[in-house]
């Protein structure tokens, strides 16, 4: 807090500027920041009433999270998984510039997704841009898994959210799906015999 003293009203009011600290953070829970004023003097007043005046600032804060899930906790090689990737923005103020980050494991080919994601680098991208209040959607992915893959291998599937606006909570910005790889055995038997046989043959 600080103060102003007037020793004349030739100059009844005045502005100054602020900066929300780094260490708001932990507010943000409250969605907004109350800014409070008083005025007092040693001459007695008719009415006290009208001393106290606040102001509310509004915080533009959100909460993105997201989720993924696979449709195979286990699987093999040359096979195909389906990821499942759900976002939502669990705040109601708008989230902006919203990007969503794939981070595909080498044992995997994409094949596609739905929406379409970019390739940047080793990284599949998806630009939201805005993310209303209370909004959620769905992203699924195709994906196979490399010929190759060593039996018992564990395919870790990672995806992260992130977004310009400030966020009451970042413990929900990312998710991960595991699948096992067991490398199944094709194994087969066959029988022979003649053609023809005779009563009382013994095969």
């Amino acid at each position: 807090s600080f103060k102003a003293s007037y020793m004349s009203s030739i100059i009844p009011s005045f502005t100054f500027d602020t900066h929300v600290s780094s260490d708001i953070q932990g507010l943000l829970w409250k969605n907004s920041l109350i800014n409070q004023a008083q005025i007092s003097t040693v001459t007695p007043e008719m009415s006290y009433e009208d001393n106290v005046s606040q102001y509310t600032h509004i915080f533009n804060i959100s909460d993105i999270e997201i989720q993924q899930t696979v449709n195979k906790a286990t699987s093999y090689p040359w096979s195909n998984l389906e990821y499942t990737i759900r976002y939502t923005n669990n705040w109601p103020s708008l989230a902006k510039n919203v990007t969503i980050i794939n981070n595909f494991p080498l044992d995997l080919t994409y094949i596609s997704s739905n929406p379409a994601m970019t390739l940047s680098g080793d990284k599949y991208y998806y630009n939201i841009w805005d993310l209303s209040a209370y909004a959620s959607w769905e992203i699924k992915v195709q994906a196979e898994i490399n010929s190759g893959v060593a039996e018992w291998s564990v395919i870790i599937n990672s995806v992260s959210i992130n977004s310009n606006s400030i966020e009451s909570n970042y413990l929900n910005n990312s998710s991960k799906s595991t699948t096992i790889i067991w490398d199944f055995s094709n194994i087969y038997t066959t029988i022979s015999c003649p053609d023809t046989v005779s009563l009382w043959w013994n095969l």
